[in-house]
């Protein structure tokens, strides 16, 4: 008779990457100011499959310095496949220039659960003759960017294929 010795090894877990949440900054209008709206605004859309918090985010320009970055306000989580919206403006105005955004946008018939937030301060304007957004989490980490070369007045910069920059 033949034995047959059976031994199981064990062998370390294998670490299986979790799908998480991925944001683009993907459109700029850096020329709204400059019109009847009178401020400039971004659209930050996930492209992951997970919501991605974004508490204690920031935005900066052309200097991509975390530490000059200004706080993004408004929107603390941001879902998987969503677009959401950001505006120069301060948190007492937010509710009304939202609004107002979203009838120059989209007239009667606004997305429903469109969110729009908000940055305010210095150190950041966006400029029609080229420039950069760069999203940096909570830790100073940037997570997310995009430089646009100049830009007509009344077209936005679509980066709705997520190319970052720098």
């Amino acid at each position: 008779m033949l034995a047959i010795l059976v031994m199981t090894l064990s062998s370390p877990q294998s670490t299986v990457a979790v799908d998480e949440g991925r944001l683009i900054v993907s459109e700029v209008a850096p020329w709204s100011s400059g019109s009847t709206f009178g401020i400039d605004w971004f659209e930050v859309t996930n492209v992951g499959s997970a919501p991605v918090v974004i508490t204690g985010w920031s935005v900066d320009d052309d200097s991509n310095l975390a530490s000059s970055s200004i706080p993004l306000q408004g929107i603390t989580s941001i879902e998987a496949g969503e677009s959401v919206i950001f505006i120069e403006t301060s948190s007492a105005n937010l509710a009304t220039k939202a609004a107002e955004f979203k009838s120059r946008w989209f007239g009667a018939s606004p997305p429903a659960n469109l969110q729009v937030g908000n940055y305010s301060g210095s150190g950041i304007g966006l400029s029609t003759g080229g420039d950069h957004v760069h999203l940096f989490d909570s830790t100073q980490t940037r997570k997310a960017n995009v430089i646009f070369g100049a830009n007509v007045a009344t077209q936005t910069f679509d980066n709705s294929a997520g190319l970052e920059g720098g």
